[in-house]
């Protein structure tokens, strides 16, 4: 049953230190494999040829989502350097003692396995500071655990844990502890489920030596990239532009062609800065979708185990049944939204809407959305559509609510969409200004214009609410007000930083968060434009969907007339 081999797509190559022999699974499958069902391809022993009779170079070595139901004595003789060992989704039973001379060892995932009990040689391993056994059968944690001297994160979620040891806290750079899914008494389980510092608070005042806290890692460079795809063919924009208005005057076919073109007056921007904000809002809303599918649906413990905030990549997103409906780095369906949306609503706004209908339908039966009168999956479509004749308020006010008519009958939903939407055509009229100050104006305004919308007293009373709300950690779920809450906490800074405001997002999981992050993304973007979006991000979504996204823009570019 089952193979040893390497598959050959992912041997080793020249240059390389890491190993992928992981399956890749469709969502049944997920399913069947989690169940105990074994899948034809995968792998029922780890390749000899990774150990046997040879020192290997590997430094990463990924097997998950397969049937192994050992480790070999031989691995760490022979894989010696290996710092990062991801074997979760097997059918692992107990580990070697030769397990504890993986001296260089940093990370270790051994979720859904069938462990019984922690394996000692674990406690040794000095270099070791992410461990993730859960989903297994434990029933207790040894008390040698605090010989962990390193470990900062500990997953042990959705065992048979009745107490944890106070020993954890003579660990003393541990600050992430995930233990939902248990039974404990020791701390209670109510005190758990409200996070790692409750936990470890509990056991240090119960336990002595109490922890010190680990120092906080530096924070990375932010990046700034701006694409060359778009740049104008001359170098004065200004003149570039007068030439797509002058052919167009004198030609009706170029009419045709440039169907979105703004009159002269319609805005204050340059038409290179006009160019540069209707990019950064497209992909501003494309990475924080992607970078958020990461966290969907997990809560806060598990975001600070699975990812470094300081660091976050798309890289690590992990594999489970929600984030087996899309390819690795994919964003999720609230950008496919928005690019039908783009193509589609200025030619046929009806089979848009019917178009967008069918994607949310979609999409909440993939688990991502609730079902929720106000819930946020409205609000990818109605940002797009600030942008299509963005200099007329009422042409966007209208295709605001008839879009989110077609998913949503809330009135707050539809008001949410209106205001941003308005909020979109502003800020490309060029009535952001610069800094906070502009913004808050700008956005008093447009709230007082959409309240004219709402005629019921309690329905005015909720839409207000999202805008006296200054408390992220007070924000939950997955509705309209909440996202226009997070966006206007992230308008309120001094500085407009993408990667800490959406990193600050994202790293609240929970539902909803990719709209969350979609919305703040799209906004931000737009106010910083496309040459200050995050370089290493951008350079993480899958080429095809750059690819894609380029076309699309490109042909939005000529629309619009825009050099």
């Amino acid at each position: 049953m089952g193979n040893t081999s390497i598959k050959e797509a992912d041997e080793w190559t020249e240059g390389s230190h890491s190993l992928d022999i992981s399956c890749k699974f469709t969502p049944s499958q997920y399913l069947k494999h989690t169940s105990g069902e074994f899948i034809e391809g995968c792998l029922s022993a780890l390749p000899w040829e990774i150990y046997y009779n040879t020192v290997s170079m590997y430094e990463s070595v990924n097997a998950s989502f397969n049937f192994i139901n050992e480790i070999p004595e031989e691995l760490s003789l022979h894989i010696p350097h290996l710092r990062s060992l991801n074997i979760s989704h097997n059918q692992i039973t107990s580990l070697p003692n030769s397990f504890s001379l993986l001296l260089h060892l940093r990370l270790l995932d051994l979720s859904h396995n069938k462990l019984r009990v922690l394996p000692q040689p674990l406690t040794r391993l000095q270099q070791l500071h992410t461990l993730n056994v859960a989903n297994n059968g434990l029933s207790e944690l040894p008390a040698t655990i605090s010989k962990l001297q390193s470990l900062e994160k500990l997953n042990v979620s959705n065992n048979r844990l009745r107490a944890l040891p106070g020993t954890l806290v003579e660990c003393p750079r541990l600050h992430v502890l995930v233990t939902g899914g248990n039974d404990l008494i020791h701390p209670p389980q109510a005190i758990c489920d409200t996070g790692s510092e409750a936990t470890l608070q509990f056991l240090r005042e119960r336990h002595l030596p109490t922890s010190q806290q680990g120092t906080a890692v530096k924070r990375s460079v932010f990046t700034r990239v701006r694409g060359q795809q778009v740049l104008a063919s001359v170098s004065n924009p200004e003149s570039a532009s007068m030439e797509y208005r002058q052919a167009q005057g004198t030609s009706r076919t170029n009419k045709r062609r440039c169907p979105l073109m703004p009159p002269v007056s319609a805005s204050t921007l340059k038409p290179d800065q006009l160019r540069d904000m209707l990019l950064g809002l497209l992909y501003g809303m494309a990475i924080g979708d992607a970078m958020a599918l990461s966290t969907e649906g997990l809560n806060v413990d598990e975001c600070l185990f699975f990812y470094d905030p300081e660091n976050l990549s798309l890289d690590d997103r992990i594999s489970d049944y929600l984030r087996a409906h899309f390819p690795p780095h994919d964003w999720s369906s609230n950008t496919d939204i928005m690019v039908i949306t783009m193509e589609g609503y200025s030619a046929n706004p009806h089979a848009a809407a019917q178009a967008v209908y069918r994607q949310v339908k979609e999409e909440m039966s993939r688990g991502i959305h609730t079902v929720n009168p106000s819930d946020n999956s409205c609000l990818p479509s109605a940002l797009l559509l600030g942008v299509p004749n963005f200099y007329m308020d009422h042409e966007v006010k209208m295709n605001a609510e008839r879009i989110c008519k077609a998913t949503h009958a809330d009135p707050v939903a539809q008001a949410a969409c209106i205001f941003l939407a308005l909020l979109i055509s502003s800020v490309l009229q060029g009535k952001a200004g610069d800094g906070a100050a502009s913004i808050t104006c700008l956005i008093n305004d447009l709230k007082e214009a959409v309240e004219v919308y709402l005629s019921d007293s309690k329905d005015k009373k909720r839409f207000n609410s999202a805008f006296l709300n200054k408390d992220i950690k007070s924000l939950h779920g997955c509705d309209v007000l909440t996202s226009l809450s997070l966006l206007m906490i992230s308008l309120s800074s001094e500085n407009y930083n993408f990667k800490e405001q959406i990193t600050r997002i994202i790293m609240r999981g929970g539902d909803g968060v990719c709209v969350h992050a979609s919305v703040v993304g799209s906004v931000l973007g737009a106010l910083l434009g496309y040459s200050q979006l995050p370089q290493d991000w951008l350079f993480q979504l899958p080429q095809e969907n750059i690819e894609l996204m380029n076309n699309k823009l490109n042909l939005l570019l000529d629309l619009f007339g825009l050099p």
